[in-house]
């Protein structure tokens, strides 16, 4: 039987708490919104995990949902590996499907950066984005990292989502009774990338300008 290769790495926990003031996508301002995330890290694209959804909050939903995942350890240090972060309002037999309400992608290197500089876990606060623009609202989380070790290279890239469980410590985190742990810190989510396609003309001024291609 063939050995498993053995790879470094750690586990990446992460505590989604709430979002606030979110867009709200229903056909009907009298819906209620029933907001639920989808999380995902890029290496791993195929471990998808989803939170339970929240039936009550409408715009500002209450999560406190913690999930695990396998990191590499070489992600750690380079801009190549980022947290995913999907928020979708859930749809009925009347009104239609799940609605895209809106996204946060932060790179995991920045949030092992912070870990390193302050210790410990922390609330992380991120502003909501609907693809290249801006949406309403922002999403709060806590995340830390566990100790390096070596693993099996299939435990680094499972395929099946490992459920997750209400947290007590993100509880804690909100009321402030994490010690010696700041309370919260706001992170820069990524900007998304121009459009590679542009259009350059000349005016009559000779001035060259750059418009994007489609707008």
């Amino acid at each position: 039987m063939e050995e498993e290769n053995l790879v470094e790495g750690r586990r990446f926990h992460l505590t989604l708490v709430e979002a606030r003031d979110l867009e709200h996508v229903r056909c009907f301002e009298f819906l209620k919104m029933k907001v639920y995330a989808k999380v995902s890290i890029s290496d791993n694209p195929c471990q998808v995990m989803r939170t339970p959804t929240n039936r009550n909050g409408g715009e500002n939903p209450t999560f406190t949902h913690h999930m695990t995942f396998p990191i590499l350890e070489e992600s750690l240090q380079s801009r190549r590996t980022r947290l995913h972060i999907e928020l979708h309002s859930e749809g009925s037999a009347w009104t239609g499907g799940s609605k895209y309400i809106g996204e946060a992608n932060v790179w995991i290197s920045e949030l092992f950066d912070a870990e390193n500089e302050h210790g410990g876990s922390e609330i992380k606060i991120v502003q909501v984005r609907k693809g290249a623009k801006s949406s309403r609202g922002e999403l709060e989380f806590s995340c830390w990292f566990g100790v390096k070790g070596t693993f099996p290279s299939s435990a680094m890239y499972p395929t099946k989502e490992t459920p997750g469980r209400h947290s007590r410590l993100a509880e804690k985190a909100v009321e402030g009774e994490a010690e010696g742990r700041p309370k919260r810190q706001r992170v820069r989510p990524i900007e998304p990338a121009l459009p590679s396609s542009l259009i350059l003309f000349s005016v009559s001024f000779g001035l060259s300008i750059s418009v994007p291609f489609g707008v």
